[in-house]
């Protein structure tokens, strides 16, 4: 896709109004969530545009969710940041909850409401193997970005925070069967010839 791209877009980071085409352009297809797992975290000072058009977008879109990435909580003192700011998290504790907590959101407020913890749990030896579709912390939780994405299609997962005490399992050899893999620029090709 980078490749193929370029000659339109330049470089990577591309302008966000192309992220905020394939959005728009993958709901007016009919798709019924959309979970963009790239960072935005600042507002893109060479393209305040684009970062208009992005944020429109998803204003005008529901289903479209995007990453909160939390980070090492050793660093919570330098937040200004509470979990309560963002719709979603099931609160335990008022108080705790509202405590400065580390973390990268997105620059574009209109997903607010639709934002998921986009964190990996790692072994000891680095591997992933298990997956927690709720961050717990002392008092609150908050969904990760697939269970957002569930809920935001209408497919609620009826997964409570504390149902997987040790985190699901994680199957990755898929013995049923490859996951269908398409390429951004091959999704935009076709969205661009109406091949939905």
């Amino acid at each position: 896709s980078l490749a193929l791209m370029a000659p339109e877009h330049g470089r990577w980071p591309w302008p966000r109004s192309v992220i905020a085409e394939m959005v728009a352009n993958l709901s007016d297809a009919g798709a019924r969530s959309i979970m963009v797992n790239l960072t935005f975290s600042d507002p893109d000072r060479d393209h305040p545009d684009d970062d208009a058009i992005f944020q429109d977008v998803l204003a005008r879109i529901p289903n479209v969710v995007l990453p909160l990435t939390r980070l090492n909580p050793a660093n919570d003192s330098q937040s200004q940041v509470a979990i309560t700011r963002f719709a979603g998290a099931v609160i335990r504790d008022p108080a705790a909850a509202a405590r400065p907590i580390a973390v990268l959101a997105p620059a574009f407020s209109a997903a607010y409401g639709r934002l998921g913890f986009n964190n990996l749990p790692t072994d000891r030896d680095g591997a992933v193997r298990r997956f927690d579709p709720w961050t717990q912390e002392a008092g609150f939780a908050f969904p990760s970005l697939p269970l957002r994405a569930l809920e935001v299609g209408g497919t609620p997962a009826q997964i409570k925070p504390g149902d997987f005490p040790g985190g699901m399992i994680l199957n990755w050899r898929n013995k049923r069967g490859d996951y269908e893999r398409r390429s951004f620029a091959d999704v935009a090709a076709d969205l661009d010839k109406g091949n939905a």
